[in-house]
């Protein structure tokens, strides 16, 4: 089949920005559909058209509808989903292919690895190569405090509801805090280190594309904001063995903590993520999604590096705290190509701002943060 028309949901994100290019580049037709009103990917001249959806969370059946209303209109070949919208789309895969591609794995796999306790769950007694931080499932803070209770050898917990993103919502601490809602939650013991995320595509038990990368600045306490290939063996070996042993088909991401013990699992996301901004323009990755030209694994330029840069500044002061933090951050920022920038795309560099004050604004009239905002219509938290 002759990928043409691809139809990508979601236009927020960077990295979607950064996929939309790359695939204009190739000489697909890139469609757009999202339903947020303030999006970057909706400026880029690479994109032909930008349908506004219905929110999945508010109604998913007329979500799917409405996919499947632009595929036929369209004439799309290929569907990629980018965001959390993804949980809702794969729901109707089957409906959806009677008419097109759609990259991404069945919703139920999808949610057991979404699912921060089912993905541990998974994991724990099947895969070897890497650890896993002790962890326990509560919902109430009776549950928690034996946890905490049997685990004396430890100093510090994370605390995250099964289903979060970005780090919000996640506690940090050494008792049962004050403000502690009972929900479904994942407990684990703080593993100290250096936070590595990998992204990857996997497609017939075979790697198609990987990168990894260290997180050195981030936004807040889950969001890596500038990036380099970091290269980690150890990564790639257990995302090889998890290729082989799962029948996966799609995006996915890994984060992990390595430290002289070690290194340790934590959490996946099969979607989307910013390793995807590691492919530079001698890359050509859009076989990896039209399924044309790929026989081995596409890897990052070992030097490559790319950062948020409008970002690096709105976050300098949690990440710089000495001269010497300075030099290292400015080193980061005249050293890394931006992710938005692009003198042959520039608009969505120039609107980035402002989206990000129509976010902020939004935001601040639904009482949410930046980051809470950014996916509040996407998130996927569960059936009940």
């Amino acid at each position: 089949m002759n990928i043409k028309n691809i139809l990508i949901t979601g236009g927020r994100a960077p990295a979607t920005l950064f996929l939309i290019r790359k695939l204009y580049r190739a000489g697909c037709r890139i469609i757009i559909a999202e339903g947020c009103d303030y999006h970057i990917a909706k400026y880029s001249a690479c994109v032909s058209a930008c349908y506004k959806v219905i929110s999945p969370v508010s109604d998913t059946e007329k979500f799917i509808d409405e996919i499947t209303g632009i595929v036929k209109k369209a004439k799309i070949d290929l569907i990629i989903p980018t965001c959390e919208e993804i949980f809702y789309l794969s729901k109707g895969k089957q409906t959806l292919e009677q008419y097109c591609r759609v990259f991404c794995d069945e919703q139920k796999k999808l949610l057991e690895l979404h699912n921060k306790w089912s993905f541990y769950e998974k994991i724990r007694n099947s895969y070897t190569g890497v650890k896993l931080p002790r962890s326990a499932y509560v919902e109430n803070a009776v549950e928690l405090e034996e946890f905490i209770k049997g685990s004396c050898s430890c100093k510090k917990f994370i605390i995250k509801p099964v289903y979060s993103r970005f780090a919000t919502r996640v506690m940090i601490t050494d008792r049962v805090p004050d403000n502690f809602v009972p929900g479904h939650y994942i407990v684990q013991e703080f593993i100290e280190g250096d936070q590595i995320c990998s992204y990857s595509v996997i497609r017939n038990h075979r790697i198609l594309l990987h990168s990894d990368y260290r997180t050195v600045y981030a936004a807040g306490k889950g969001v890596t904001i500038a990036f380099q290939y970091e290269d980690n063996r150890r990564i790639y070996d257990f995302i090889e063995e998890f290729s082989h042993k799962e029948d996966f088909f799609g995006q996915i991401a890994f984060d992990f903590i390595q430290n002289d013990t070690g290194l340790y699992l934590i959490e996946c996301n099969p979607r989307l993520t910013s390793g995807i901004q590691l492919f530079d323009e001698s890359r050509d990755i859009s076989g990896v999604f039209t399924g044309e030209g790929i026989s081995e694994t596409v890897y990052p330029d070992r030097g490559y590096r790319t950062a948020l840069i409008m970002i690096m500044f709105m976050y300098i002061f949690a990440n710089v705290h000495s001269c010497r933090e300075l030099r290292a951050w400015w080193h980061t920022i005249v050293s890394s190509e931006d992710v938005i920038y692009d003198k042959r795309d520039i608009k969505p560099f120039f609107m980035q701002f402002a989206v990000l004050i129509m976010v902020l604004f939004s935001g601040f009239r639904k009482h949410v943060g930046l980051k809470e905002m950014s996916t509040y219509d996407i998130e996927y938290n569960g059936d009940d």
